[in-house]
């Protein structure tokens, strides 16, 4: 009796609804055109937000790249910076040997400086190992990419330039041995164009110029600010890697133990582990 009753209510409440829109047909156009907008916006923005979150990065296999970490991260030791995952020192001892990888490579992100006077700029930029584009599977839009024989003692000499920086503030022209820009106050050879497919590794962020690593006359050992990533090798999954880096992990950090701090605190860093994680997205 209950159920029939409720039924009666809703079957009136609806009747009721209903006869606005029988009897005044412009207020039913209005309600179903407002209606059919506002699902169309909801579903264009689901899309977009979802095409921003879910799309794959425009390199090489990205599914076959993980991101290089410590475990639970670093729990404010040293100095830490954006992209803050590893130091330069562990860096370089990944490179060396890095078993569950055919490829790695390293990043950190920075704010630039082009042009000189009133024509001083800010731009986004990366500072890449020489083995980024090429681990990455990009090719060169023009000229070429930045190689091993341009990581070499500060500063920098080579940049590369993004795209969508090529066309609007060098006007797409061709790269040679002519093309420069004043980067961060000194004059800098320009030797390639990234394709207009690859914005980075950061969806929904974009960079316009690229620097080499430089090596500096000593390297921090407690300045946290690169991403390193590893491409695995065939019959390599993410656990497999994990296991194999937290294998080498304590020859890490004795190799690169930090200096200048107290004796919990470098304990502390002896104890850090790496491991293999999903390549972050955004």
């Amino acid at each position: 009796m209950c159920g029939t009753s409720w039924l009666q209510s809703v079957g009136r409440d609806l009747l009721y609804g209903a006869r606005p829109l029988r009897t005044n047909p412009g207020f039913t156009v209005v309600a179903v055109l407002s209606l059919a907008l506002g699902i169309g916006a909801n579903t264009a923005i689901f899309e977009l937000l979802n095409a921003v979150r879910l799309r794959t990065l425009p390199v090489h296999n990205p599914r076959e790249l993980v991101e290089i970490k410590i475990v639970g991260g670093k729990a404010g030791t040293g100095v830490i910076d954006s992209y803050d995952d590893l130091t330069r020192p562990i860096w370089q001892e990944i490179r060396r040997e890095h078993p569950p990888f055919s490829d790695v490579l390293a990043w950190s992100q920075d704010q630039m400086q082009v042009g000189e006077g009133s024509d001083l700029q800010f731009v986004n930029g990366i500072i890449v190992s020489a083995s980024f584009f090429h681990a990455l599977g990009v090719e060169p839009w023009r000229g070429r990419l930045i190689v091993s024989d341009d990581e070499h003692a500060c500063p920098e000499s080579a940049a590369i330039v993004g795209y969508a920086f090529w066309k609007s503030k060098m006007g797409g022209r061709e790269i040679d041995a002519n093309t420069k820009l004043v980067i961060n106050g000194e004059l800098k050879q320009i030797i390639g164009v990234t394709p207009p497919s690859f914005f980075g590794l950061v969806v929904g962020q974009r960079f316009d110029l690229a620097l080499p690593f430089c090596q500096p006359l000593q390297l921090r050992r407690d300045r946290f600010d690169l991403t390193v990533i590893g491409r695995l090798r065939p019959g390599w999954t993410g656990p497999s890697a994990s296991a194999q880096l937290a294998a080498m992990s304590p020859g890490i950090m004795a190799a690169t133990e930090i200096t200048g701090y107290d004796a919990q605190t470098t304990q502390r860093y002896r104890r850090f582990r790496l491991a293999a994680y999903p390549l972050r997205r955004a």
